[in-house]
């Protein structure tokens, strides 16, 4: 009966999960702020499968009958779990929902627990007021030492949706995208440079729905593009590997980011930590720690910037989250922030699920910061002097902006001598005419293909995109790299018949696997919104 039950809603949700042009959006709300939650996870009911909400809290469900999708059960750490029908949701509107933060008081948790096992109860009460008189950094480090007996030594995979891209200005640039299963032999190998440890796309591509830009998509180099106040291994534009190499969990015990490095011997040295109260797991009581670098208490990190002569401040936030049952970490956020207080430097999020004893990656998203330099300059093309109407023609390469246009933008030189300016007039966007007192008929020795003779200075211009006429313009952007597993598989083992993505080189060179029978999982691409200040 189980099995017949169980294959049963497999058929149902392959009818509801084939290719299809119909989809439902959803969007998750704190009940109370009305502020997005980020990454919760809405599992199908019935199914070992879920999907991870973005940043905005947003995800897509595709579907072709809407009465086949299971019920999904959501959850988020600090929230109470909701459960919603896809049948009552909208088909052609953003369904906003709702979760409701946990308000309840520890005896009100404890007495829920008693109605239904008074040991566990007891249990519950006996962890928290045991680790009461367990400081922060004690509960951290017991966390950090557990790490290899939480997480799975055995072979494993996780498979997931996976994008990279650039937000700029608040838009999307470059977003790849696809359908990833990431193989782990186990915590006691290498992420990185183990060969069991490898990586399978089943679908990736530019997504053509967004903008494109080569100048944002290049690789660091120091130069045209770079970190500010900051050094990033490149991997040879191979962003998923940044992104793993990123997860100080399961690197625990190599060097990953400023200032964690070593998570088992460098993190509860390199910061202060304070305990911020507790959030349930159903009967899972889990603490919050807030953490902050030790000399951000007196007068921050100093470090200098390459070109200056200052030392730039470097200001560390996050906050660690560890079950009092066995210590196993849930979720660590980590953010750093430099000069610009408003958007930090990078940000890294990630958040462990458990299945069975042992923890699993749900989601990990990384980001920094990015310098570019804009490769358009904005410039004169051609300046011809036009004798019948004695004024000079001046034609951009851009728009100009033309409320801020006048005779002092101007000066002119013919054999070092001082042309008189008088007056501008705009012709179109791109051409202005520039009128000249010719007392002496000297400019009428002028030719189109001969003005050598000629200094004209153009200054204090500015194109109708803000760049300074001559000067090459920076832009800052955020480079995003985020994981997010739809379906671990426990004790499976690399299949080595399949085609991996090489970990040195740019992702869209991987090669591309067929899923066989097993059915599609989710592309949950960006609902073309993001909010921009990162903090955890």
């Amino acid at each position: 009966m189980l099995k017949k039950l169980l294959l049963t809603i497999l058929t149902l949700f392959s009818t509801w999960l084939s290719i299809s042009q119909n989809e439902l959006k959803i969007e998750l709300l704190d009940a109370d702020t009305k502020e997005p939650i980020s990454f919760a996870t809405a599992i199908f009911k019935g199914t070992s499968r879920g999907i991870v909400a973005d940043y905005d809290g947003r995800f897509r469900i595709p579907y072709i009958d809407i009465n086949n999708i299971p019920d999904l059960t959501i959850t988020a750490l600090g929230y109470n779990d909701l459960e919603i029908s896809p049948k009552i949701l909208s088909v052609t509107e953003v369904n906003i929902l709702e979760m409701s933060p946990q308000t309840e008081a520890l005896d009100l948790v404890i007495l829920n627990v008693t109605k239904n096992n008074r040991q566990k109860a007891i249990n519950v009460g006996s962890l928290i007021k045991k680790n009461k008189r367990i400081l922060g950094n004690e509960i951290v480090q017991i966390a950090i030492d557990k790490i290899p007996e939480n997480l799975d030594n055995n072979p494993h995979s996780i498979i997931g949706y996976y994008r990279d891209y650039q937000l700029v200005n608040d838009e999307y640039y470059n977003l790849n995208e696809g359908i990833l299963e990431q193989f782990d032999a186990g915590i006691g190998t290498e992420k990185i440079s183990d060969v069991n440890n490898r990586n399978v796309f089943y679908s990736f591509e530019r997504n053509p729905d967004f903008k494109s830009s080569t100048q944002y998509s290049q690789e660091y180099n120091g130069e045209s593009k770079y970190v500010q106040n900051a050094d990033l291994l490149a991997f040879g534009g191979n962003e998923l590997s940044i992104l793993n190499v990123h997860n100080p969990i399961r690197n625990y015990n190599l060097n990953s980011f400023s200032y964690v490095y070593k998570l088992a011997e460098n993190f509860v040295r390199n910061h202060i930590f304070s305990k911020e109260g507790f959030v349930f797991d159903e009967d899972n009581p889990i603490v919050n720690v807030s953490f902050t670098t030790l000399t951000n208490q007196r007068k921050g990190v100093q470090q200098r910037v390459k070109g200056t002569q200052t030392a730039e401040k470097l200001k560390v936030l996050g906050n660690i989250s560890i079950s009092l049952k066995d210590y196993a970490i849930h979720a660590f956020n980590y953010t750093m922030y430099d000069f610009n207080q408003r958007n930090p430097l990078f940000n890294v999020r990630i958040e462990y699920k458990q299945l069975g004893d042992k923890m699993y990656l749900n989601y990990i998203s990384f980001n920094n910061r990015f310098i570019v330099t804009d490769d358009f300059v904005f410039r004169d093309e051609k300046v011809i002097y036009n004798k019948e109407n004695q004024c000079f023609e001046v034609l951009f390469n851009n728009e100009v902006a033309t409320k801020k246009i006048n005779k002092r933008n101007f000066k002119i030189r013919l054999r070092k001598k001082k042309v008189l300016i008088k007056s501008v007039k705009i012709i179109s966007p791109k051409r202005i005419q520039v009128f000249v007192n010719d007392f002496d008929n000297s400019l009428s020795e002028l030719f189109e293909n001969d003005m050598k003779n000629l200094e004209f200075t153009i200054k204090n211009i500015e194109d109708t995109d803000g760049r300074e006429i001559y000067k090459s313009r920076e832009v800052t952007g955020y480079q995003f790299r985020e994981f997010f597993a739809q379906e671990v598989f426990i004790n499976k083992p690399l299949n080595r018949d399949l085609k991996f993505a090489s970990k040195g080189q740019p992702l869209l060179y991987a090669p591309l696997n067929s899923l066989g029978d097993t059915q599609p999982y989710i592309v949950n691409s960006p609902l073309e919104r993001r909010r921009m200040n990162v903090e955890n």
